[in-house]
């Protein structure tokens, strides 16, 4: 599940003057985003109200549902880079991700590195039931916003139905 999770995108949430898109070898493309991106704050909006979803499909995982994802945002000195935590975990009644890509502009963590996950805090999350994507409500946003060409070929790369 690494590869679907290696193309998957970050935000970075800062005052910038349009969105664009920075790409790194290796790593996930990252999507620079305004903060005032209404579409993309109700996307994450949506997630936080929705992460009971979430919650409750990890503590009843069934044989066809994996790649458990939640995207949380870490401030830098110019706005937060969001980022993916994999490999979920619940400990004591709190929740932990592991750092799924080298971050940008973060310097207080690192790829592989575990943390805990603030509910209120999420700005999107993700798993795949089968072959479907369930939330991923940012992604969705990105998507949306792409290319037809450029859709497809990401469609292509991250293999599961919208």
């Amino acid at each position: 599940m690494k590869s679907l999770l290696l193309i998957l995108t970050l935000v970075s949430f800062a005052a910038l003057g349009q969105a664009d898109k920075t790409e790194r070898p290796g790593e996930p493309d990252i999507y620079n985003v305004e903060t005032d991106d209404k579409e993309m704050n109700e996307a994450i909006k949506k997630s936080r109200q929705t992460f009971d979803d979430f919650l409750t499909a990890f503590k009843n995982q069934k044989r066809n549902q994996s790649a458990f994802s939640v995207k949380m945002p870490f401030p830098t000195g110019h706005g937060a880079e969001h980022i993916w935590l994999i490999d979920i975990e619940s400990k004591g009644g709190k929740l932990f991700g592991t750092v799924d890509n080298v971050p940008e502009s973060v310097t207080n963590i690192k790829l592989g590195d575990k943390v805990e996950i603030d509910r209120n805090k999420i700005s999107d999350w993700f798993y795949i039931d089968g072959n479907k994507l369930i939330g991923g409500l940012t992604i969705r946003v990105l998507r949306d916003r792409m290319t037809p060409a450029e859709r497809k070929q990401f469609d292509r790369e991250f293999g599961v139905a919208f």
